[in-house]
């Protein structure tokens, strides 16, 4: 299906975009300091947990944004929406 193979591209693009600066960030600053491949790699991890810590604190704070605040907004647009059918 069309949208099946467009679906793989844009994740595998998206991990890419999202692989390659942190893998040139990690060897780079793993030869500044002359610490070799290893460092670099330690360095890599390191950031991947950091985008990892990253995003669940962004998406638990929308989660509970969305049901402290967001459910009444969405049901008052939704019921607006529908009455001007």
């Amino acid at each position: 299906m069309q949208f099946d193979s467009q679906y793989k591209r844009t994740i595998l693009s998206q991990g890419i975009l999202g692989f390659v600066p942190d893998a040139i960030l990690a060897l780079l600053v793993g030869f500044w300091f002359d610490q070799g491949v290893l460092v670099a790699a330690a360095i890599f991890v390191g950031l991947q947990v950091l985008n990892l810590v990253r995003w669940a604190v962004v998406a638990g704070l929308g989660w509970v944004y969305f049901h402290l605040l967001g459910r009444k907004k969405m049901a008052s647009f939704f019921c607006d929406y529908l009455g001007s059918i």
